[in-house]
Formats: structure tokens, sequence, C-alpha cells
């Protein structure tokens, strides 16, 4: 089922809107609202491409986007924006964070109702909606996903706080719904945070609606933080199969044989040469 909202038709969205738009010391930018909803709807096709991978079809309607975005804040015709934002990209069902999905409609799509929407890995990037002003005071950070290959934390940094402070203390998303199902972070990944400038975490989880965020702890201290051991992925001992196992020790077994014949190859080979 799609969670499609209500919306204007795009006859009432668009052309109620004027084609001008003022902004500065009375000087008048001409603002064509087809074509920038055009660029919307063509980036709401591919609202799951991470912004750092726009390729250059992408990219000119990517940028017809984020260079008339300075023109309409602070206007009246803001609400049009963010109207036509919600119009394309309200039947995502999973906004990924780093992605066109989440620049384009992180802020809007009335996720963290708990918690600040500013600090949420999907909005603290993201076009803000008419109600969001400003930017979170901490940094926010995710660690929503692992690497297959080293089962590390991918940590990354989605907006840095404005203070020393805020860059310091960092909200961290977690992939999880009870603080009881996270595993803590190893101690490479510790060390990661402090490269990073981070002292004090804040560990967030999610409902499980996944459209609201629930705190977990209060600021803690890395060292505070639960800790994993790390174990490899391939260890031949952890992943060997039964077979696998008996195979190895057949091996073992054979090896020490032949040791035995060797040493007392020259065990006797000595006693004669004594002789």
């Amino acid at each position: 089922m799609s969670s499609r909202r209500s919306f204007r038709s795009k006859k009432s969205i668009v052309d109620k809107t004027s084609r001008t738009e003022t902004k500065g010391n009375g000087g008048i930018i001409r603002i064509n609202f087809h074509e920038l909803e055009r660029s919307i709807e063509k980036l709401s096709k591919y609202h799951y491409v991470k912004l750092t991978e726009i390729n250059s079809e992408l990219d000119k309607y990517y940028r017809h986007l984020t260079g008339t975005l300075p023109i309409l804040y602070d206007t009246e015709r803001y609400s049009t924006l963010c109207d036509l934002l919600r119009k394309h990209f309200s039947d995502i069902q999973d906004i990924k964070p780093g992605t066109i999905g989440s620049y384009c409609y992180g802020c809007l799509s009335q996720v963290g109702k708990s918690f600040n929407s500013l600090c949420t890995p999907i909005c603290s990037n993201s076009i803000r909606s008419e109600s969001s002003h400003g930017s979170c005071d901490n940094t926010v950070i995710s660690a929503l996903t692992k690497n297959k290959d080293t089962d590390d934390y991918n940590l990354k940094v989605i907006s840095t706080g404005d203070t020393l402070e805020g860059r310091s203390h960092a909200y961290v998303h977690i992939n999880c719904e009870r603080l009881s199902d996270f595993d803590g972070f190893t101690s490479k990944e510790k060390r990661k945070f402090e490269r990073m400038g981070i002292k004090q975490i804040s560990l967030i989880g999610y409902k499980s609606s996944k459209l609201d965020y629930v705190i977990f702890t209060d600021w803690i201290s890395l060292s505070k933080c639960k800790s994993r051991k790390k174990v490899s992925k391939y260890s031949p001992l952890l992943h060997a199969t039964p077979s696998q196992e008996n195979a190895g020790g057949l091996v073992i077994i054979i090896l020490i044989i032949l040791a035995l014949i060797i040493l007392g190859y020259n065990f006797i080979y000595r006693r004669r040469a004594i002789r």
C-alpha cells in the first residue's frame, strides 16, 4: 500500500505561485516552478542513490534544486517547494541516510517526534521543513550498518556540532529497537570515535514503526559504552565443518607419525654410527 499523503493537485501547487521571487536588496530572480518540479520528480525516481554517487545526468537536476533552495528559503514561496517535495517523495518507505531521498525528504517525513528531528541521520543533512530551522547542536553519527567483510560498524559523520562541546558530543544512531540488542563497539571503533574528536556519545535507537527514535543512553564516555571483542569472521576453527575438522585431525596425526619415524630413524642411525 502506498503511504502517499493527500496533496493539492499539481495545478494548485504550481499555478498559484508567481514565477518571480524577490530576494536580497530588491533584486528579482525569475523561478520557473514547472521546471523545478520536473527536476524534483526526476530526483524522486532515484531516491536510493547516494549523494556521493550522483552521475552527470542526475547532477543537473540536483544542482537545479540546490541552486534554487537558498533563493526560496525564508520566503513565502518556500512552502511551495516543500509541498512539491512531499508530493513526489512521500511514497518512500525506507529513507536511507546520505541518499537523494534523505536530502530531499528527510526533514519532511515527520520522523523523530519524540527526538529532535534535526539530530536524526535522515534530517540533519536534509532540506529543512517549514517548521524545522537551524541545525543539531551536537555531532550526528550513523552506526546503522556493518561492513560485511570486517564486521566493523560503518561509522559515518552525518553532521558536525556548531560548538566545541557540540563537536565532542555525538548522537550515535544504531539499528536496534532495544538497547539489549546492541552488541557494543570494539576497541578499534572506539579509537575511531576518538580520532573524530568525540569524547561522549548518546546512543539512539528507533521504535518498531521506524518512524520515531528513542534515546537509549544519556551522555556517556566511550569507556563506559558497551564493548565487544572482535572475532575473525574467517577463523578456520570457527567455520570448519565436521568433515573439515576430521580431516584436519587426520593431517595432524599423520604429521606426528612422520615426526616419530624421522626421530626413530635418526636414533637408530646414531647408534649404528657409534658402534
